[in-house]
């Protein structure tokens, strides 16, 4: 019979293959990223003293047939002090209380509203996601079923289409909210010593999307 723990690895396991795959499906590399927004306030859980933050990044990749296709990443950074701690952060696209959402706004501070774009593809559940002493973590925030065109780009559930050719610099900033949906099993506190669990929200400072990148120059 599997334990708590042993079911909770495999998930894990699992749900890092997924996010691998679907990242492979826009092959390309988050190594050199077009803009990388400013870190946010380092923010703490007072439940137990841990301290996190994170940002957003832009970058663009080839897909599998080709195209050009614009990719928001989210990193996260573990600021804690003790070597000995792993803090253990849920991120779950598919959940409504563990969430990423984004804003879009052109140079003018004007707020750019949503396409109205179906959603047609999976949905990889990610699940927890740990960050030893020091680390940082890079998550692929742009979901598949938006499509790969180049006048496209989604962050979470947020999606907006561009016109092609566009000369605009626009803004890209977010808020992540991590709690645990009720019911979702703990990290494996028997087995893994000072894990630890982080939940609060955090604000995400812009990040630059240049004219450049939406021009194809």
């Amino acid at each position: 019979m599997k334990t708590n723990a042993q079911i909770i690895y495999k998930t894990i396991s699992i749900s890092f293959l997924l996010l691998w795959l679907c990242q492979c499906c826009l092959a390309g590399s988050a190594d050199e990223p077009i803009s990388i927004g400013a870190w946010s306030d380092m923010t703490n859980d007072p439940i137990h003293g841990l301290n996190l933050r994170a940002r957003l990044v832009y970058g663009e990749v080839t897909g599998i047939a080709g195209p050009l296709a614009r990719v928001v990443y989210l990193d996260l950074q573990d600021c804690n002090s003790s070597v000995l701690n792993t803090m253990y952060v849920y991120y779950d696209p598919d959940s409504s209380e563990s969430l990423l959402t984004c804003e879009l706004r052109d140079v003018s501070g004007k707020k750019v509203p949503p396409s109205a774009v179906v959603y047609d593809g999976p949905v990889v559940k990610v699940g927890w996601l740990a960050l030893p002493y020091d680390s940082i973590l890079r998550i692929n925030a742009t979901l598949p079923g938006f499509g790969k065109a180049p006048d496209i780009i989604t962050a979470g559930w947020n999606c907006w289409i561009l016109p092609r050719g566009d000369t605009n610099d626009y803004y890209l900033s977010g808020t992540l909210n991590v709690t645990v949906p009720k019911g979702e099993p703990r990290p494996p506190q028997d087995t893994i010593p000072n894990a630890f669990e982080w939940q609060r929200t955090i604000k995400l400072p812009p990040v630059k999307i240049p004219a450049k990148s939406l021009s194809g120059k």
